[in-house]
């Protein structure tokens, strides 16, 4: 970073803190609970400025949130391709390259209330929420991009106990579900609850220990007539699955999930913490390995539906991988230790995109990073990265087509201090993708991208 830039960033950030407005006496706690609860989460705008100075033109791997049904993964090949090099179109601002897909709406509600998309509920209807204060939903209501109104779907509760405010609505069978968490060390309990998207008030299904770690709820699915989650552990999801109907009932793990989180409904897959690799004749289990050479993120799913499990075959198998339901990222890097051995750089490094049947393999430009960024491409097929179309004068957001290879430029570029706002999605199979504006959102619905 430049000296130049780091005075900017400084000075910035100085004067934000000093109009800021004085932090409750809990704040700290609140939010260290929350960033172990969800390790997918939106990246703030100063992070996103140190990612745009370290990252400059690479690729940056997010994942992507609540949503419809996914692609059916094919049966890996029993030998993979070969890794060619990529050919990528140039960018081309998103409206021109995919009009049926890309719409500017304002982010603010008839009544002047600031909304946070959360999916599409169909073509034209939108569920947003509300807040009452810092990360404190209040409200979720269908909000119809076409006559810009907006209908309650259901007050969100707010329990006065509540350590961790409603999170990770997701949405299936007619249903939104999310969780929160109230109490602390053994008498911490997580709380399942559910809202018809019809309309009407929101009934809490299920109360479950939160465990040691109190980690929260790595994510939730519904379908089926159930609602699914995985609590987020420091070990890894050991138990497994949960499960408890939407008519509600005792929740119960589902067979065969050991090990296994959610991806998306109705896929669980299982996390780099608890794959192994083979090492000679040894195995070696990382359970805490992000990022470690030859670590596979996801390399055996599950159906929830059916039983049925898909398990990728990579062509560069001692890199690291990350696999969601059809497409895998990956990365290698040469580690290169300074003369002090203090510090160490990444050298030699390269990027990958393979699906996961063993197909499509190619090298992508720039460094990837899908365990250091995030790790999963949105709605299974599009990966964000940074660049410009021509004519624009800086790299901003803009996704990648790893199907055709084509870039769509978001128009968005860094504020004055530099800095850049993302706002990531934690489900793979979520058809919608959000850039956020200064006083607006960019809707990308995937779905609509032939």
């Amino acid at each position: 970073m430049t000296d130049e830039l780091t005075d900017l960033l400084r000075e910035t950030l100085r004067g934000a803190a000093g109009d800021a407005p004085a932090p409750e006496h809990d704040l700290l706690d609140r939010v260290e609970r929350r960033h172990r609860a969800r390790r997918r989460r939106r990246t703030g705008a100063a992070a996103a400025a140190m990612a745009v100075v370290l990252c400059g033109s690479g690729v940056i791997a997010t994942t992507l949130g609540p949503g419809s049904e996914a692609p059916s993964p094919t049966a890996a090949a029993a030998t993979p391709g070969p890794l060619t090099k990529a050919v990528l179109g140039d960018p081309v601002p998103a409206e021109e390259l995919w009009p049926d897909a890309v719409r500017t709406t304002s982010n603010k509600l008839p009544d002047g209330r600031r909304f946070h998309p959360i999916t599409l509920l169909n073509d034209t209807t939108l569920l947003v929420s509300t807040e009452a204060g810092f990360e404190v939903t209040d409200e979720l209501l269908a909000y119809d991009l076409e006559t810009r109104s907006s209908t309650l779907i259901t007050k969100v509760p707010v329990p006065a106990e509540s350590v961790i405010y409603a999170s990770d609505f997701t949405v299936g069978d007619g249903h939104v579900a999310w969780w929160f968490q109230h109490g602390e060390g053994a008498d911490a309990v997580i709380e399942i609850a559910t809202a018809p998207l019809a309309g009407g008030g929101a009934l809490r299904k299920v109360t479950v220990p939160a465990g040691e770690d109190e980690g929260g709820v790595s994510r939730l699915a519904v379908g089926g007539g159930r609602v699914y989650w995985t609590l987020d552990a420091r070990g890894g999801p050991q138990d497994g699955v949960y499960s408890a109907p939407l008519a509600g009932g005792a929740a119960t793990v589902v067979p065969g999930t050991a090990g296994h989180e959610i991806l998306t409904w109705p896929w669980t897959g299982t996390p780099v913490r608890n794959e192994r690799t083979e090492r000679g004749t040894g195995v070696v289990e990382f359970r805490s390995g992000e990022g470690r050479p030859a670590t596979i993120q996801y390399r055996t799913l599950r159906n929830l539906g059916d039983g049925t499990t898909r398990r990728a075959v990579l062509a560069k198998p001692q890199a690291s991988w990350t696999c969601g339901i059809t497409w895998c990222l990956g990365e290698s890097a040469d580690v290169e230790t300074a003369d002090d051995d203090e510090s160490t750089r990444y050298v030699n490094a390269e990027s990958y995109a393979q699906r996961r049947d063993g197909t499509g393999g190619r090298v992508l430009p720039g460094f990837a990073g899908p365990q250091m960024m995030g790790d999963l491409p949105a709605y299974d097929r599009f990966l964000p990265i940074l660049a410009a179309a021509e004519g624009r004068d800086s790299e901003g957001p803009a996704l990648l087509d790893l199907n055709t290879g084509r870039i769509a430029d978001l128009g968005i570029r860094p504020a004055k201090d530099g800095s850049l706002s993302f706002q990531t999605v934690e489900d793979p199979g979520d058809r919608l993708y959000v850039a956020t504006k200064q006083d607006s959102y960019v809707l990308v619905d995937l779905a609509k991208v032939e």
